[in-house]
């Protein structure tokens, strides 16, 4: 987004696009994260935390136990205003309940 927001600044004339990559993305674009991913942190930190939640694939095979309290361990560094949205108010929004 970084790299295509900074094109757009400079050679948007030359595109269709009417807005950058980030508020296309920020308007568009949900991310279902697993709750042990690493870079989650650091994702939240670039592109902010209105867009992210949790999933767990619980009860299948590749799902993860206990996702809430993983991604809590992963998300330390993390403000808790954004642990909030990711863990509770983004999947609240997204399906509408």
């Amino acid at each position: 987004m970084e790299r295509l927001d900074y094109r757009f600044k400079y050679m948007g004339h030359t595109s269709k696009m009417k807005r950058t990559a980030s508020e296309y993305f920020a308007r568009n674009i949900w991310i279902s994260a697993d709750p042990e991913e690493r870079m989650l942190p650091l994702m939240i930190e670039f592109a902010g935390a209105d867009r992210f939640f949790i999933g767990s694939d619980y009860p299948h095979a590749e799902g993860f136990i206990r996702p809430v309290a993983k991604a809590r361990e992963r998300l330390h560094a993390v403000s808790q205003n954004s642990i909030q949205k990711v863990l509770y108010d983004n999947a609240k929004a997204f399906y509408g309940i």
